[in-house]
């Protein structure tokens, strides 16, 4: 599986065309405490999950999966029904309070699965 990291942290970008786990994590920990986005493509795979990425802004943190299946682009992203459907501004733009999470933990789970197996189980991103 062949996978590459972007990102824009804090106002400075770049990228990775053979990303390691701990340099994920590192770039992950800059936006724990910052603003960016951090993306994760693959290139290898003509169905299924294609990219990874996470804005984040103030501890928000917004998670969105894309895949192709049967042919058309999907995304899914993180969903909490508990939560209202409110807009929040990450980055300039925004988005339903009930696909952001403060749960910086969870965010890194989902990097790491996606990373290790190339894809991120249903019930994490919906």
């Amino acid at each position: 599986m062949l996978i590459t990291m972007s990102w824009t942290l804090n106002g400075y970008g770049g990228n990775d065309n053979h990303p390691l786990w701990n340099a994920i994590q590192i770039k992950l920990a800059a936006l724990r405490n910052g603003y960016g986005t951090l993306t994760l493509d693959i290139h290898d795979n003509d169905e299924g999950p294609q990219l990874l990425q996470i804005r984040a802004e103030a501890g928000n943190y917004l998670l969105m999966l894309g895949e192709i299946i049967n042919d058309d682009y999907e995304v899914r992203s993180y969903f909490d029904k508990k939560k209202s459907n409110n807009k929040i501004n990450i980055l300039g733009d925004y988005w339903p309070e009930n696909q952001i999470t403060t749960d910086f933990s969870f965010v890194t789970k989902v990097f790491s699965e996606f990373f290790h197996t190339g894809d991120v189980r249903e019930i994490m991103l919906n």
